[in-house]
């Protein structure tokens, strides 16, 4: 067959699952990566109570292997991009966005130290909360981002709860709401992919 027939119908087999909603910005080859993520941080929460290690190379340590995986998994969508060109849009976004927002954050932390004299959670939480907020509003306009929602919801109420914690529970807390999100997002993942056909009829009737 030749090349311009393969991408022709490389092309119009794209145009169908997009509009039959199966190309998703997610399928379950994200659930290892949300997996590891959610047993790191369950194994962090007993090192941050029951030891005095440094709290932030603790969760590194453990998150470690779960972002290394997440590492691989954009590698692998980006080779299957033509393909999956949902998926690969939400992997692109999210690094972008992740790109953008880490430092702001960061300068944003360290401005209000210096500035206004504020500890490092005050700011911390602000941002965190703004975060929630974003991903909540996402969560309930698309119905494709659903767990983008509970995300949200959990990211937020951490953010509100930060001013009635010591500095040593906050990142015990953290780690219990990252591996909430991730094994529920993983399970939700899951749930999702085990009926595709069901599960795209569902979304075309909410919208």
């Amino acid at each position: 067959m030749p090349n311009d027939e393969i991408e022709r119908l490389r092309s119009d087999l794209t145009t169908i699952r997009s509009v039959m909603r199966l190309d998703k910005p997610y399928d379950t080859g994200d659930i290892p990566a949300l997996l590891l993520v959610g047993l790191g941080a369950l194994v962090a929460i007993p090192l941050l109570v029951f030891t005095m290690w440094h709290q932030r190379l603790t969760l590194i340590l453990t998150l470690m292997p779960g972002l290394m995986l997440y590492a691989n998994r954009y590698l692998a969508v980006k080779r299957t991009k033509d393909e999956r060109p949902a998926l690969w849009r939400e992997n692109r976004l999210g690094l972008i966005a992740g790109a953008i927002a880490v430092p702001l954050a960061f300068g944003w932390i360290w401005w209000s130290q210096n500035q206004f004299g504020t500890t490092r959670e005050a700011p911390g939480a602000a941002v965190m909360f703004c975060i929630g907020v974003f991903l909540i509003i996402v969560g309930a306009l698309s119905t494709m981002r659903r767990n983008y929602l509970l995300a949200g919801v959990c990211l937020a109420a951490f953010a509100l709860a930060i001013p009635w914690m010591t500095p040593r529970q906050i990142a015990p807390i953290g780690a219990a709401v990252l591996a909430m999100v991730s094994l529920l997002t993983a399970a939700s993942i899951w749930w999702s992919q085990k009926d595709p056909a069901g599960y795209a009829k569902d979304c075309e009737s909410l919208t």
